[in-house]
């Protein structure tokens, strides 16, 4: 059960997209200040050296004849800067923090004396930024390691900062990036709101580009502490360089090596042993984690070969994951012995404690067709149902529910049972704890709790380099991916290919290619290359795709060829395979004229949202009901069915007959210009305006339309208006809105400081939300694949002939209004 998407290596990806286009969202950040003399007059001309202590590469600038200056396009770290006046000593500040996409301000008062001496100036962040109304928290890469995030995601991080908040069903707020044991889709950061945006509708960045899906609102790829140098959110008052968000951007700088060589090693270990069992629980404590950490960065050095030291770095991590977990469902009602024999008089016994006091057969005789087992048809000689459906007045009761006679003739169903209840009833298994030792069912009516669990592994791992070339220029590539597989089960386990419980497997890939630059010492330019890939798939587990079940079991073969049938509560359906790709090149220039800190730029994306649907694709499904009356209240075991299936009595059965595909395209184009203007030493305006295009949504052969209700028809013979039309034909457009050029958003906001611990903000913007996010699912089939070839329709037609002479007579029947037997049914 496989597809294969074009590949395209994200190597060879990063390469071919550098003519591509623009994608303008720095991380790099900014040390700016002012240069006075003792009596406080600006000094022009004041030459400033800049120092990535880690690094240790120097950017030279100026200071304006206002006496600012600015050195912008700088990697998160900590920075020396030195500032030399002939006339003046020489000023110092050793430890200038530089964070993700902020601006730093470091200022200097210089004194009289001589160059060679020199003073030292304090150089420590400030708690607070005034120079810019957006509200920014940054949370470092030491509190990314000391706190016991889950996962150890980055993301988690995030709820440390004002206006952010999670969702509570998940544990710390943030969903994980593992399957968890429930159904819900995979969806890393889709739960967080910042700003008052919706959840799932901020931005999220790394090194600068967007990683969020096209489909379900969620990050293509996550990274821990190991990765990532420190978190930045952003919320209100967003800058004008930053689009496609309803309240907030998240922005993650990942780690780069130094001249220094270091690096860790961890193991997290969770263990059953270790744990309470919670009171009154079936099961004992199940949880098992285990996260193993490794990272290591410094200069590329190759012995005889090659010194790296000072322009050339490496930081490598994995972290590979392993995850299991089991919890108790509640009280449940599983075949017992005498279901699984074909002898169903304990199934409505316990419904009517009268009924253990007199004769069964008088009471399931009664006119009253509840709490008994009947057939609703006439029988054969050999017990099956022949014919339609009766009328309810004309059911007969089946004697003391028992249908043994049927199953000893019936080899279909011995087999599927078999197949589909492995256990023994009354013997506990890891998965099921019966309440009797006979299986039967206690005063409730249920008679075994078994858990649900997910077993999950992510084996990530990232790689990063980063080149200095020359005092001005810096290069850096990095390449991560993230491989995640979840399999839930239930009390068949991970192996039963029977499981009905979905996995999860989804591989994200990421690579990033930057370029900064000082052109002068007042202009700098940041270009960046991006391409984000997220293969996720959903469906049935490795066990039921390892080959089509159908004809093993007696029933029809799979149109995909693998995997296994729904059938009595058993089986997974296939959803699908989703393929999310996001690449783009952009690039923004910083320019520092007298009070002005400009930037502008733009950023250009070409989004993609593949997706196949594998639904009904994997074995189809049987219904065995509608057709034995079942006891009221005893449907959680699929007895009605059971008894349904020994009889022959196939209600239905269902299959898609076509894959349904769709290959969904847009793009997304953005410029943008910001300028900060600071008034003066305590006031600084923040100006912005941006303007966004994202074209409308079309699908690769025109697989996609809507309804138009201008289109006249008929429909048996008698006129009718509207219809669904598909797009690009006639004079149709391809996609399914018109083109709004319209994206103006100014931004507008001011920052005031009003003491040196406060600050005074106030913004307006306007913000467009992205066209991603809003789920991948296919409403409908538009496919126009080919239909199946000659071989696959034999092989159909023998399997179901096959089936049809399982039992004597007629076996296959589905209910219609006329009362008239349908031999087959197909969806």
């Amino acid at each position: 059960m496989s597809h294969h998407f074009p590949a395209i290596s994200p190597w060879t990806a990063a390469i071919l997209l550098i003519p591509a286009a623009l994608f303008a969202q720095s991380t790099s950040g900014t040390i700016t200040g002012q240069i006075t003399d003792p009596g406080g007059a600006a000094v022009a001309g004041a030459p400033i050296e800049a120092r990535d202590t880690a690094r240790n590469q120097v950017l030279r600038t100026e200071s304006s004849p206002t006496g600012s200056y600015s050195v912008s396009g700088l990697s998160p770290g900590i920075y020396e800067v030195k500032v030399t006046v002939t006339g003046f000593k020489a000023a110092i500040a050793t430890t200038v923090e530089v964070r993700v996409a902020q601006t730093t301000t470091q200022n200097f008062s210089l004194e009289l004396g001589q160059v060679s001496e020199s003073v030292s100036v304090s150089g420590e962040a400030p708690l607070i930024n005034p120079n810019s109304a957006a509200v920014t928290t940054t949370v470092q890469n030491q509190l990314l390691q000391d706190l016991p995030f889950n996962d150890r995601s980055a993301l988690s991080a995030v709820l440390l900062t004002p206006g952010s908040q999670g969702d509570p069903q998940y544990n710390g707020g943030v969903q994980s990036e593992m399957p968890a044991v429930f159904t819900q889709a995979v969806s890393p950061g889709g739960s967080l709101t910042m700003g008052g945006g919706r959840p799932g509708g901020g931005s999220i960045l790394v090194d600068g580009s967007d990683v969020m899906s096209a489909g379900n609102a969620r990050a293509v790829i996550t990274f821990s502490a190991d990765t990532v140098q420190e978190v930045s959110v952003q919320a209100n008052g967003i800058p004008a360089q930053y689009g496609r968000t309803t309240g907030g951007i998240i922005n993650q700088a990942t780690k780069s090596g130094s001249n220094q060589y270091h690096g860790n090693f961890t193991w997290s270990h969770t263990d059953p042993g270790l744990q309470t069992r919670f009171l009154g629980s079936s099961f004992g404590p199940t949880a098992r984690y285990d996260t193993y950490t490794g990272a290591i960065g410094g200069p590329v050095i190759i012995p005889k070969i090659y010194n790296g030291r000072n322009k050339t770095f490496f930081w490598a991590s994995g972290e590979p994951q392993r995850q299991s977990l089991r919890i108790g469902a509640s009280r449940v009602r599983l075949p017992n012995a005498n279901v699984l024999a074909g002898k169903f008089r304990d199934e409505y016994e316990f419904l009517d404690p009268t009924l253990r006091a007199r004769d069964i057969n008088a009471a399931i005789a009664s006119p009253i067709r509840t709490n008994g087992v009947y057939y609703r048809y006439n029988l054969n000689n050999q017990g099956f149902p022949v014919g339609p459906q009766l009328a309810n007045s004309a059911w007969t009761a089946i004697p003391n529910g028992d249908l043994s006679r049927q199953l000893a003739a019936n080899p279909l169903a011995q087999n599927l049972l078999k197949t589909l209840y492995p256990f023994t009833p009354g013997q506990n298994t890891p998965n099921i704890t019966w309440l009797r030792p006979d299986g039967l069912s206690d005063i409730d009516g249920n008679n075994a709790i078994f858990v649900r669990g997910v077993a999950s592994e992510d084996n990530r791992y990232s790689f990063k380099i980063d080149q200095l070339l020359g005092a001005s220029d810096r290069i850096a590539f990095r390449y991560s991916v993230t491989p995640v597989q979840g399999v839930r089960f239930d009390w068949g386990g991970p192996s039963d290919p029977g499981g009905p419980i979905v996995q999860d497997r989804v591989t994200s890939y990421n690579t990033g290619l930057q370029y900064n630059k000082l052109i002068s010492p007042t202009l700098a330019n940041e270009t960046r290359v991006t391409y984000s890939r997220g293969d996720a798939f959903r469906g049935p587990n490795d066990a039921a795709a390892s080959q089509d079940w159908g004809p093993t079991l007696g029933l029809l073969p799979a149109v995909a060829g693998v995997g296994f049938p729904q059938i009595l509560g058993r089986g997974a359906n296939g959803e699908g395979r989703t393929l999310d790709v996001n690449f783009g090149m952009g690039t923004d220039f910083s320019l520092q004229k007298g009070a002005h800190s400009l930037r502008v730029g733009g950023e250009h994306r070409r989004i993609q949202l593949n997706r196949i649907s594998y639904s009904g694709l994997t074995g189809g499904s049987y219904s065995f009901s509608g057709q034995v009356n079942p006891p009221t209240g005893s449907m959680n075991d699929n007895s009605a069915q059971v008894a349904g299936l020994i009889l022959g009595a196939l209600n239905s059965y269902s299959f898609q007959r076509f894959q349904s595909n769709a290959y969904y395209r847009w793009r997304y184009w953005a410029l943008y210009l910001q300028d900060d203007w600071k008034l003066n030493s305590k006031l600084t305006l923040n100006l912005g305006l941006r303007w966004d295009y994202e074209t409308p949504r079309t699908e690769k052969y025109d697989r996609q339309g809507w309804f138009d209700p201008t289109v006249a028809g008929t429909v048996n013979s008698r006129p009718v208006a509207g219809a669904f039309v598909f797009a690009n034909t006639g004079d149709r457009q391809r996609g399914l809105f018109p083109s709004n050029f319209s994206g103006l958003q100014p931004r507008i906001g001011l920052a005031y400081q009003l003491r040196s611990n406060i600050v005074w903000r106030s913004s307006f913007s306007v913000l467009r939300a992205p066209l991603t996010g809003y789920g991948n699912s296919l409403s409908s089939s538009m496919s126009s694949s080919k239909p199946l070839d000659f071989a696959t329709r034999a092989a159909m037609r023998d399997a179901a002939a096959k089936f049809l002479t399982q039992f004597p007579e007629q076996a296959i029947a589905k209910e219609l209004g006329s009362g008239r037997p349908l031999v087959a049914a197909a969806n």
